[in-house]
């Protein structure tokens, strides 16, 4: 595995509240996904059977940074592709309307791979976990709606590779596909940095941070702008809410020990993010 893997990721993965969030015990059993992010005229839809949690995030995370790596592992897919593995992702990630055009993105990796790009290690039964997870996240339709235009797609589709070794064939969706390719907007994450995290609540607020703070700059938000990033309903309590400020506090002291910035003044959080290790990432 690179050490050094920064994952271009598509914005709205990356921003529409609520997507990713910090699940109870049976938070599952008791709810369905459905996201709504509406930004410059475009409206995009999350729908699933199940919300998703962190390790949901990790793992589509770890996906993204592992595809944009290029080699013979990587391949992108074709509306018509050439080979028996290219027609079935494709048909499985359902591309639909006017998606039936664009391109996606497949990548042959080991659970092995995964789990040390993610942080999980294999006694932990980390391939077992990591299926469980390709199930959920194939199972996730989204919509993408823009002046009259309709996008339809999986988030991802998966299967088995021929080899134990190989372990599994990903593909992920048109919008992933371009952000990996650098078509239009899209953010860097370092794995490095997701590796290190420790708290759930601190993996969730840093990427939307990373969506929305470059490399070796500074942003203040208010505190009720950090709460709806890791909580977008409301607080039903004043207790809740000094429960949830104090989570981000502590998700604020360890994303200092990671050299991010982090300062509370005058009822607002003043976040600057490092410099990136590597260069700014292409």
């Amino acid at each position: 595995m690179k050490s050094n893997l920064v994952a271009r990721h598509d914005l709205a993965h990356v921003l529409a509240p609520g997507l990713f969030r910090s699940l109870a015990p049976g938070g599952r059993a008791r709810k369905k996904l459905h996201v709504v992010w509406k930004v410059h005229g475009k409206r995009i839809t999350f729908d699933g059977d199940e919300p998703l949690g962190v390790d949901d995030l990790r793992v589509l995370q770890a996906l993204v940074a592992l595809a944009g790596v290029g080699g013979n592992g990587r391949k992108k897919i074709a509306p018509a592709p050439k080979t028996d593995i290219g027609r079935k992702l494709r048909n499985d990630l359902m591309i639909a309307e006017a998606s039936m055009d664009d391109d996606a993105i497949a990548e042959q990796t080991s659970w092995r791979e995964l789990a040390a790009t993610i942080g999980l290690k294999n006694h932990d039964n980390a391939g077992r976990r990591i299926a469980e997870v390709l199930d959920r996240l194939a199972k996730v339709s989204i919509v993408v709606e823009e002046g009259g235009r309709r996008q339809g797609f999986h988030l991802l589709a998966w299967c088995r590779a021929d080899s134990a070794v190989l372990g599994v064939w990903i593909a992920l969706n048109p919008l992933i596909a371009r952000a990996i390719f650098g078509d239009g907007r899209y953010v860097h994450i370092d794995m490095a940095e997701v590796r290190a995290i420790k708290k759930d609540t601190t993996r969730l607020l840093f990427q939307r941070l990373c969506g929305v703070i470059d490399f070796g700059k500074s942003r203040r938000f208010g505190l009720d702008t950090l709460s709806s990033y890791l909580w977008p309903d409301p607080p039903a309590t004043p207790g809740a809410e000094r429960k949830r400020r104090q989570r981000i506090k502590a998700a604020m002291d360890e994303l200092k020990s990671l050299n991010w910035g982090a300062r509370f003044e005058a009822g607002n959080w003043l976040v600057t993010r490092p410099a990136s290790k590597f260069g700014q990432p292409s």
